[in-house]
């Protein structure tokens, strides 16, 4: 178990990287054999021709990937692996929290996960692979990664992570690292008053503690994982007191409390400069401009018009003034 543990928790630290598990802070890796499902075998095989085995470092650990029954991809082939992971995306979600649940034991759940790992988007996979160990009676014991372990560029300012690895790796153990700050206005000026409550909005604690509820409580998923008493309750109620004490913090800070968005065609006063990195493709997420409007969205992979939204804001309402929903 204890060995399965440790193949576990490297999966979650090593997003979009088949077969080789980083582990541990030693900087030392985890080493496990290319199973015969992986999606680009052939590719990987010309690099690592040695035992069909990869070796980085030094080998600490050594386990055979079962590669029994172990299917097609049920959900990756139609994501971009170097696209950002968007949660909206049910039916990739939906597939691979099936294929995890339904593994009948923790060495086959394991092994599907290495298949899974190669194809699907690196975030797509971390979220359904987590919520499949928080769900899973044989993984109960199984610590959960931080998301800001497993994507840390989403989290800080690309300068900090080139200030933190020229200390790493050039200074080294010399005794001569100096700490690496990192900016509390690197997102908007220091003019704006909103600006204030950066260090709530960004912190890395509340956010993390978001996506680990979405693990709980997911949208998507087999009747097991999204069948849960006082689910809708528990929704309104967490995310109500994140709210409660956001107001707080703005009246400590001499702000009002935060205005209702219920007029989706108006300027929005704020600006906002995130210059983040997304994890899986390199790309900064886009700024958006003082007094800017919102706008339809026409892309390759979906259309959303302002309407849209105003009408699922209407039909949300609307079903809670009647107390029931209609299809």
């Amino acid at each position: 178990m204890t060995n399965m543990k440790m193949k576990m928790k490297a999966m979650m630290r090593s997003p979009g990287t088949p077969g080789r598990f980083s582990h541990g802070r030693s900087g030392k890796n985890c080493i496990g054999d290319w199973p015969d499902c992986l999606a680009n075998k052939e590719k990987v095989m010309n690099v690592a021709r040695h035992r069909r085995r990869v070796v980085v470092r030094e080998c600490l650990r050594k386990g055979a990937w079962s590669a029994e029954g172990c299917p097609e991809c049920l959900g990756g082939s139609n994501v971009v692996r170097r696209m950002s992971g968007r949660l909206h995306c049910k039916k990739v979600c939906w597939s691979s929290e099936t294929l995890f649940m339904s593994a009948p034991n923790l060495r086959q759940f394991v092994s599907l996960s290495v298949c899974e790992i190669d194809r699907v988007n690196p975030v797509l996979f971390q979220y359904a692979y987590a919520v499949a160990v928080a769900h899973r009676p044989d993984t109960r014991e199984v610590p959960i990664t931080n998301i800001s372990q497993i994507f840390p560029s989403n989290f800080v300012e690309p300068s900090a992570f080139r200030d933190a690895r020229q200390e790493a790796s050039v200074i080294g153990e010399s005794g001569a690292r100096v700490h690496v700050d990192i900016p509390q206005n690197y997102t908007a000026s220091d003019r704006e008053d909103e600006q204030r409550l950066a260090y709530f909005r960004e912190d890395i604690g509340v956010n993390s503690h978001h996506w680990h509820w979405h693990l709980v409580y997911p949208t998507t998923g087999p009747t097991e994982v999204v069948n849960k008493d006082r689910r809708g309750e528990l929704f309104y109620y967490m995310h109500h007191q994140i709210l409660a004490r956001y107001n707080v913090e703005r009246f400590c800070n001499n702000l009002k409390k935060v205005q209702p968005l219920n007029n989706l065609r108006v300027e929005v006063p704020e600006g906002y400069f995130p210059k983040i990195l997304s994890s899986t493709n390199n790309r900064t997420y886009p700024a958006r401009v003082t007094n800017q409007k919102l706008r339809d969205v026409d892309r390759h992979d979906g259309r959303v018009e302002i309407s849209d939204v105003e009408r699922w804001r209407d039909r949300v309402l609307a079903a809670i003034d009647q107390g029931y929903v209609e299809d």
